[in-house]
């Protein structure tokens, strides 16, 4: 083929690609409390991993043990951390009436045994949330979609089985807030 008229070459490396669907369930989560206090829970539910925090124990290099230790330590009782937070501020700026902020949550164990059935589970791992404030009202609402359906998307039944229990504590979490 003549790539010099401007065509692309074909991606000699591309095998194949494919589609799926799959059936999805959005968790909606409102609140009667103010945006800045729903936040505020949520962050003292689920705190920010810091990878580079060390055991109390740990002297040298670390071991698998120390880092099994180092996340099992930073987890919180719903057995997640906080990954990632991008505050959509910007939008704002933009012209945006409202607030929301994006989360990035899991657990790097879980996440490790949801690889390890199914690689493919990398892509929702960690999994996202959202707590927006609409421009009116002061209701506050909390939109995920369901880990269990996520992870189920792969027919692996280890990755589906660990979908489900991360489905009931991810509800159980926003339960509470």
């Amino acid at each position: 083929m003549n790539t010099t008229s401007g065509e692309s070459a074909p991606n000699d490396a591309l095998r194949s690609s494919d589609e799926t669907s799959f059936l999805l369930r959005r968790l909606r989560f409102r609140y009667s409390s103010p945006f800045a206090e729903i936040v505020s829970r949520l962050e003292s539910a689920v705190r920010r991993f810091d990878p580079d925090q060390k055991p109390a124990s740990s002297d040298g290099p670390d071991s698998i043990a120390d880092i099994r230790a180092n996340i099992q330590a930073q987890a919180t009782p719903s057995g997640f951390v906080l990954l990632a937070k991008i505050d959509h501020q910007l939008l704002e700026h933009l012209g945006r009436k409202g607030k929301s902020i994006q989360y990035a949550i899991g657990n790097p164990l879980v996440a490790a045994e949801l690889t390890i059935a199914t690689s493919g589970a990398a892509l929702y791992a960690p999994f996202r949330l959202a707590v927006i404030k609409e421009a009116f009202g002061d209701a506050t609402t909390i939109l995920c979609d369901d880990p269990a359906d996520l992870m189920g998307s792969f027919g692996n039944a280890e990755a589906a089985k660990i979908g489900l229990e991360l489905s009931s504590k991810l509800r159980k979490l926003l339960e509470t807030l």
